[in-house]
């Protein structure tokens, strides 16, 4: 599943994140990600950062990204959080 969008309504409930949205539902286990991987790429001298999660069968379950136009204020919110520049 893909969503190229605001999520306005994630749920923590026990060890499942619940994202319940009008246009896009998903539920993690938490228990099975057991990686993660942050990344940080650059084009044209401007950087983007991803966060890529991963299961215990090495398959991707979720990513967290900017949103077109919001680059900016993602960006800052990571660095923000990473402490990195």
């Amino acid at each position: 599943q893909y969503h190229c969008d605001f999520i306005k309504n994630i749920v923590d409930f026990g060890v499942w994140i619940n994202v319940i949205d009008k246009k896009f539902n998903i539920h993690i286990n938490e228990d099975k990600i057991i990686k993660s991987i942050f990344i940080k790429d650059s084009i044209n001298e401007k950087f983007y950062y991803s966060i890529e999660y991963f299961d215990i069968s090495g398959e991707h379950v979720m990513g967290i990204s900017f949103l077109e136009k919001f680059e900016t204020k993602f960006n800052k919110m990571i660095v923000d959080l990473k402490g990195d520049s």
